[in-house]
Formats: structure tokens, sequence, C-alpha cells
């Protein structure tokens, strides 16, 4: 049998998505054909000579929910050594983080996508608002408003007041109040920046199971530029104006409270924003951890100035 460590990359990214289309079907006996219908094109030595063996060998085990994708490669390189088995390791926690990055992109896609069409929605007409308004009380709009689990978050908190209600049950053609230009510049490059650093991200990582990969390699640059005074100061006034009550942290119930921005991109900021150790609140982020993060995706640094402070929000108070 032939080693594993004569499979390339290529084709191991070829085995490990074959292994999850199967498992998430619950199905291992597929044909060549229904293969490449699934996960694209699939070489026919390769599938003669390894992954119908495997998948086989899976179908016929008693416990295949239970199958992970370790025993897999056993079967797709049985007779292998323990050292060409362990890069097979490395290389599908690869695999799983491409995966990874591939939904973290699309949820990214998916928030630009809604930020973009809310914010060049007309004002909701006054006369609509009213009408809305009349139907606080009802059962019927109740539901409406609970009907995505980000918006029943605004009702749980206990936090749900007029506004919030109308910006929970506005009509899809409108936004609920007027938008702050500086605010939709600022989130809207976030969410560009964001897009664009998991892109590259994703790139490099699919670079990797090319199967004739480019010998021109570019040099990469260790010297990224400050931040511009003009970019640091429009972050620091849009998070202060955010930040209603002064604690140096945005919540979800924060941000959607402002009605400058739908519901969705205010769970998704708060998602890929806090949970750094920053100092953030549990549901949202702190001002230290939006500034890192906006230097991070800006692919740019602290200026010296800032270094010298021990927080970034620290430094901000004083630019």
């Amino acid at each position: 049998m032939q080693d594993i460590a004569c499979l390339s990359p290529s084709q191991i990214k070829v085995a490990h998505s074959v292994f999850n289309h199967c498992r998430s079907a619950d199905r291992w006996t597929i044909s060549h054909a229904e293969a490449e219908q699934a996960v694209g094109p699939i070489d026919s030595t390769l599938w003669s000579q390894r992954l119908a063996r495997a998948l086989d060998e899976t179908a016929a085990a008693q416990d295949t929910a239970g199958v992970s994708m370790a025993a897999f490669a056993k079967r797709l390189c049985s007779g292998a050594s323990v050292r060409p088995l362990r890069m097979y390791q490395a290389w599908l926690k690869e695999l799983d983080q491409l995966v990874r990055l591939q939904r973290e992109l699309e949820e990214s896609r998916a928030a630009l996508k809604q930020f973009t069409a809310y914010i060049s929605r007309p004002v909701l007409p006054a006369a609509v608002r009213k009408s809305l308004l009349e139907e606080y009380d009802s059962f019927q709009m109740r539901q409406v408003a609970e009907s995505s689990p980000v918006r029943k978050r605004l009702f749980q908190s206990g936090q749900m007041g007029l506004d919030d209600f109308v910006m929970a049950v506005c009509p899809k053609d409108y936004r609920p109040k007027q938008g702050n230009q500086e605010v939709e510049q600022v989130v809207g490059d976030f969410l560009t920046m964001q897009l664009a650093s998991q892109e590259k991200a994703l790139a490099e990582k699919e670079a990797m199971f090319v199967e004739e990969q480019s010998l021109v390699a570019t040099r990469p640059s260790f010297l990224t530029p400050p931040v511009s005074d003009t970019a640091w100061s429009s972050w620091i006034r849009v998070f202060d104006l955010l930040d209603v009550d002064g604690t140096w942290s945005l919540t979800f119930e924060k941000l959607a409270g402002s009605q400058l921005l739908p519901i969705e991109v205010c769970d998704y900021m708060c998602k890929n924003i806090g949970g750094t150790g920053l100092g953030g609140p549990r549901d949202g982020f702190s001002k230290e951890e939006f500034l890192q993060k906006m230097i991070d995706i800006g692919n740019c640094r602290p200026r010296k100035a800032t270094l010298k402070q021990c927080r970034l929000c620290g430094a901000a108070t004083d630019a």
C-alpha cells in the first residue's frame, strides 16, 4: 500500500471534503459521480485506490455515527507509519481552520450586505411610525418583533422601549431613524476591512493545498504604517457617540438602542470585536478592544504617543 507521505495536500483536502459530506449526509455508500457532484473533481486513481475503499470500510463499521476523520485517515492510508499519519493530522487541523474561515467569511459578507442595504433605506415616515406604535401591545406584533433570535434578545434584556419596538418591527423598506454619516463610515470601514482581512487569511490557507504553487513569493512587509490622525480621531468619536453612558464599553443593547445600525450587524460586531480579554463586557466589547481591532484589520500600528500609554483607550482620551 502506498504510504500517506506520497499523498499531496490537495489530495488530502479532497478526502477531507468527501468525509465531511458523507458525515453530514450520514451516508457512506456513495459513487464517484455523486462525490464529484458534492465536492468537485476527484482524480479517478485517488478514488479507486483510496477513497472508495475507505468509504466502504467506514460504511461496514457498526458505529458510523461516531467515526472521526482520524479513523477515516487510517482507513484511507492503511499500513502507513506513525510519522506520515502525524503529518496528516497536522494537515487536517489546517483544513478544519480553512472550513472555519470559510464560514466566518460568509458571515462577514452577509453582515456587510445587510449594513449596505440598511443605510441606503429612507427614514420611516412619521405616519407609519405612529401606526406601528399603536400596535405596541399587540400579541401579533410582538411575535413579529421576536421573529429572529437576535431580535428576541431585545425583549429578554428588559430594555424594549417604544423606540426599540419600532426598530424591531420597522418594515424592511425603511430605517427607523436618520443615520449618522460618521458612524456609517467607521462601521462600514470595519466591515470592509474585516472582510478583506478574512479573505487574505483564507487565500493563504488555501494556498497550502494547491497542487502546483507559484514559485514567485511575495515578500512580507514587517513595517506597517501608523494609523492616521484622521482615522484614529474618527474611531474615538464614533465609539464615544455610541457609548451613551460613558462606561468605555459597548453592548448589544447599546448598539441596537442607537437605531443607527441593523440589529444583525450589532450582533456581528459584538461577536467579532469582543472576547479578547481586554476588559470588554460579556455581551459586547471595550473601547480598547474596538481600537485594537481597527488597528489589526486596518494593517496599521498605533502612534508613538499611543504606545506610551498603558491602554489604547487611555491614549484615546489624550488624542
